[in-house]
């Protein structure tokens, strides 16, 4: 059992990885049911989107992960280690905005939702970009670190950390980061009150405060190299 938990952690880090130099970036706005009124923005990677949305009434950012399916999009909302669809948007997404359902499956609801394209542009990734996927420096046979950064849209990125032990201590965190323009970065949450990101020289360098995503013996602290400067 150790040992499986410690493969399904290097294995998150292994699948879907492709080498991009650029991405598409969309803006949306409209309402859920007709009276909730909501704003998007996606950043596109041929068939994988990352991005967040917000009730206009609370301005705050919910993370979305998904996929571009046979022309129909499926965003998870505020999504965990797990791949299986519970709560977010599925519909199709065309020139004019998107048009489908809001759903909780663990509810049993559904709520019709329609968005209006308000932007569309291709955005080209710079080599030196935070975008990119890293390794702890502490990587070993016996421990596992990765870090998955894909930039949304101006200074606000998607992140997937992860660590796992030989021994079974294991963690992982998805969230949006907001930076600055000297490279630090930070997210604050509920389960994990604060991470602080430190970029320099293709390295991200992660502290945390009140940590409760990952168990005792493990942590997201520490450098992270970058594997590949176009990895995204």
């Amino acid at each position: 059992m150790k040992i499986y938990l410690f493969v399904i952690i290097n294995l998150l880090f292994v699948i879907n990885i492709s080498a991009q130099t650029s991405r598409k970036e969309v803006q949306l706005s409209g309402f859920i049911a007709e009276k909730y009124a909501i704003s998007m923005t996606l950043a596109i990677n041929n068939d994988d989107v990352v991005g967040y949305y917000y009730y206009e009434k609370y301005k705050t950012k919910i993370l979305l992960e998904g996929k571009i399916v046979n022309e129909q999009i499926y965003l998870q909302e505020s999504p965990d280690v797990s791949s299986d669809f519970t709560m977010g948007f599925r519909g199709a997404l065309t020139a004019s905005g998107f048009k489908g359902f809001w759903l909780d499956k663990n509810r049993d609801k559904s709520l019709s939702c329609s968005l209006e394209m308000k932007s569309e542009e291709i955005v080209n990734l710079s080599a030196n970009a935070i975008d990119g996927t890293y390794e702890s420096e502490y990587n070993s046979d016996s421990y596992s670190g990765h870090l998955k950064m894909k930039k949304i849209s101006g200074n606000f990125y998607y992140f997937n950390v992860s660590v796992g032990t030989a021994s079974a201590c294991t963690g992982n965190l998805k969230g949006i980061a907001t930076f600055n323009g000297a490279g630090n970065g930070n997210y604050t949450g509920k389960a994990c009150k604060r991470i602080d990101f430190t970029a320099s020289n293709n390295t991200l360098e992660l502290t945390e405060k009140e940590c409760n995503m990952h168990g005792m013996q493990c942590s997201f602290e520490g450098k992270y190299q970058k594997t590949d400067a176009k990895d995204f």
